[in-house]
């Protein structure tokens, strides 16, 4: 059995999936072999360093990189079914794992780790979006995760720039009720699950919406949902009253599906994608989106 890794390469299951080797490419540096002492934890064998001092330089730039993509195939061949399909890195797998408190069922990804929303989200942008045409785009991705955002960057056309309050992963360090970019500059804005931590999210989207291109931008967002009016009091500051009414500590409200009428407030034409109305109920179990939802919007017209 062979997988993919991100260089072309292919990574072979020799007998089980405990064992695994790297075939050797002409002029690269010897093979290791990997072989599972326990549970996540892997020893590697077989591996000499070269003699010569460029092959040297090689094989101690390249063996890091190669890590990240030893470990999905690692974790692709020991979970590898049909009963799921994760759009983000395409894995098939018997299940997708519980996560979240409290714990949702068919939730993460084992291989890639997205969640609900992260498939979601790049089934809609693949299927649905301009995204992958190969024009220039400036896209600006709010609280950036890594399984998206990495991504995001190998897009032809696509420049990404990742923003955040405090996350030092990110490109820049930004308030999203004060943005530091002219009117209509990014073509591209992908917010997920932030806008429940902001205590004023209507200045928040007013400022999306004043640097989003009015003419052919569009912005995917993603909140928390429930079948009810949104829930929202900044009174409430107490850590445990927040994770009772809101669902998180850190998170300041909770919203309904009168969100909808809050981002058309602040200047955007709405769309309401919900998964299983969208693909259908059996596609939306193979992908393991429950009732996941996403907003795909555009600025209103001036003269609307």
């Amino acid at each position: 059995m062979r997988f993919p890794l991100a260089d072309g390469t292919r990574l072979a299951l020799s007998g089980s999936v405990r064992r695994i080797a790297i075939p050797q490419r002409p002029g690269a540096y010897p093979s290791p072999r990997f072989r599972e002492e326990a549970p996540g934890r892997f020893a590697v064998q077989g591996l000499r360093k070269p003699a010569d001092a460029g092959a040297m330089d090689a094989w101690q730039t390249g063996l890091p990189s190669l890590r990240p993509a030893m470990g999905r195939a690692v974790r692709r061949a020991r979970h590898l079914g049909v009963a799921r399909h994760c759009s983000v890195c395409s894995a098939r797998v018997r299940a997708f794992a519980r996560f979240g408190d409290p714990e949702r069922e068919d939730a993460r990804c084992p291989v890639c780790h997205s969640l609900e929303r992260h498939r979601l989200a790049w089934l809609f942008l693949e299927r649905c979006t301009p995204l992958f045409d190969g024009r220039r785009r400036e896209l600006l991705h709010f609280a950036p995760e890594p399984v998206f955002a990495e991504r995001l960057r190998r897009i032809p056309g696509v420049q990404h720039l990742g923003v955040d309050l405090a996350d030092p992963r990110a490109d820049l360090r930004l308030d999203i009720t004060r943005l530091p970019f002219a009117d209509g500059e990014r073509d591209v804005i992908f917010c997920s699950h932030v806008l429940e931590h902001v205590p004023d999210d209507r200045k928040a989207l007013r400022e999306l919406a004043r640097v989003l291109e009015p003419s052919s931008g569009w912005m995917i967002l993603q909140v928390p949902l429930r079948d009810a009016p949104t829930d929202e009091d900044p009174t409430v500051t107490d850590p445990a009253e927040r994770t009772r009414r809101f669902g998180q500590s850190d998170h300041v409200r909770v919203y309904g599906w009168d969100f909808t009428a809050r981002l058309r407030a602040a200047g955007f034409d709405v769309a309401e994608i919900h998964a299983r109305r969208w693909l259908g109920a059996r596609d939306a179990a193979r992908y393991g989106l429950a009732d996941e939802a996403l907003f795909y919007c555009t600025r209103t017209p001036d003269d609307a």
